[in-house]
This record gives structure tokens, C-alpha cells and sequence, in this order.
């Protein structure tokens, strides 16, 4: 939780910074990042890791996850089914901006400029990667031996499930 809120405070810090500069023309934003975990058939509106808001940006976020729901549904940003793949979108989908994914995390962000909104949710996504993996090098220093993700090196049984009619059972 820390962590997080680490890097929504950085993000807005430098939101109204280039507000307070005049680049940006307003100092909201919103941001849905999905959970990265989670399979890629999840509806991206069960996939919510957080929502961060920067200033009164309530109104911005349902467009935030529409970007990023696009996103996950179609595989690639939405600003490219926006202004090069648009048969792809069914009628009353949003339209507007670009979502990111970097290494596996989605971000939607909206309440800036495209190109503004493009911008922060990349560097929220890798500032978000980044920290996660300097936390993990951190826990592994203290847990040496210990596994970060799971106690056992052995797939989940739903796959040894699905392959018990093919091979006649899998043993452990």
C-alpha cells in the first residue's frame, strides 16, 4: 500500500508541477491501473489493482477505465482502435486517448491532453514495476531460500484436471 501510494504521490506532485508551469492545462487526473495478476479474460472492470485520483478528477475516471478496458479486451491501445482500427469498436465505445501497458501492467489515464495522459500512465506503469521489483530484491535479501510467489514448484491442479481425460491422470 505504501508503495503505491509512493508513486500516485510522485505523479501528482509532477502533475501540478507542469500545471503550475503552464504545460498542462488543468491539474486532474485520474488513473485505474489493472491488476497484472489476474488472467487477461477477467473484465477489466474485475481487474481494478487501484484507482488513483490527482485533484477532483472523479469525473475522468470512468474514462480512465474505458480506455484501459479497451485496451484489455482488444489487445492493443485504444487510441490505435480509436484512429486506425475503429471497426473494431462496437457502437458506444469510448473513443478518445490511449491507454498503456507496460510489462504486463495496464494503465488507463484520463483528465489531460492524449499525448498528457499517454505520457503519465507509462511512467506510473514502469514507476510501479520498478518499485515492485526493488521491493522483491529487498525481501529476498531478508527471506533468502524463500520463494516470493509461491510455496510450491508445481502448476495448480486445475491443469493436471483438464489433462486427466487426455493422458488417463497426471501424477504429482
Amino acid at each position: 500500500e505504501e508503495l503505491v501510494k509512493g508513486c500516485v504521490a510522485r505523479h501528482a506532485d509532477d502533475v501540478a508541477a507542469r500545471f503550475g508551469d503552464g504545460e498542462y492545462g488543468r491539474a486532474e487526473l485520474a488513473f485505474i491501473v489493472l491488476d497484472p495478476t489476474l488472467a487477461r479474460h477477467v473484465a477489466a472492470e474485475d481487474a481494478i489493482l487501484f484507482v488513483a485520483l490527482v485533484g477532483d478528477a472523479d469525473f475522468f475516471a470512468p474514462n480512465a477505465l474505458a480506455k484501459v478496458a479497451a485496451r484489455r479486451d482488444h489487445g492493443v491501445s485504444d487510441g490505435q482502435l480509436v484512429y486506425s482500427e475503429a471497426h473494431r469498436l462496437p457502437d458506444g465505445s469510448f473513443r478518445f486517448g490511449y491507454s498503456v501497458e507496460v510489462d504486463g501492467t495496464q494503465v488507463g489515464a484520463s483528465g489531460l491532453t492524449e499525448l498528457q495522459d499517454r505520457y503519465q500512465a507509462t511512467v506510473l506503469a514502469a514507476d510501479l514495476n520498478y518499485r515492485i521489483a526493488a521491493a522483491r530484491t529487498e525481501w529476498a535479501k531478508d527471506f533468502a531460500g524463500e520463494r516470493w510467489y509461491a510455496n510450491e514448484q508445481v502448476a495448480p491442479d486445475r491443469f493436471r484436471d483438464a489433462l486427466a481425460g487426455v493422458l488417463g491422470g497426471v501424477q504429482r
